[in-house]
């Protein structure tokens, strides 16, 4: 039996997914709350749009860059409701950035949030996982992260 090798080539689709989530602006999340981060909400801006990827982003004030922190995923139904366990609460026994960004938001620092919509939805997993992999070859970078779920191959 011979079997045919097929195989994808994504590179398109993960430049402009990488340009659309890292090369632009992110939307500040203002925090009215600083003690009771529940009270907080994501700006009317972003909320109602439809998103599967995201990055969490960090600056000194408003006339400082942005740094990228964190890239995340989540289907598109829960894409916002995910990000909003990161930035204001997180329910018992779920994994979150929430302590980060307290910690970011106590030394002064502000927040950002962009987000992307990849469809079909499967495609959000494949898409996360090398963003993540192909930013943190850059000593420093997405410190929020801890690793990409694919290790890169060892040459034998």
């Amino acid at each position: 039996m011979h079997v045919n090798r097929l195989e994808a080539d994504l590179c398109d689709l993960l430049e402009r997914c990488r340009k659309a989530l890292l090369d632009s602006d992110p939307v500040p999340v203002m925090y009215d709350d600083l003690i009771d981060l529940r009270k907080n909400q994501l700006p009317d801006s972003i909320r109602n749009s439809d998103i599967n990827i995201y990055a969490i982003w960090t600056r000194q004030n408003d006339s400082a860059g942005w740094r990228v922190q964190y890239i995340g995923q989540r289907s598109s139904r829960h894409g916002w409701s995910r990000v909003q366990q990161h930035l204001f609460h997180k329910p018992a026994g779920t994994q979150s950035k929430l302590d980060l960004v307290r910690d970011a938001i106590a030394s002064g620092l502000q927040i950002g949030i962009t987000g992307i919509l990849v469809e079909p939805d499967f495609l959000r997993l494949s898409i996360e996982d090398e963003l993540i992999r192909r930013e943190t070859r850059q000593k420093g970078a997405l410190p929020w992260n801890r690793r990409s779920r694919s290790k890169p191959k060892r040459n034998p």
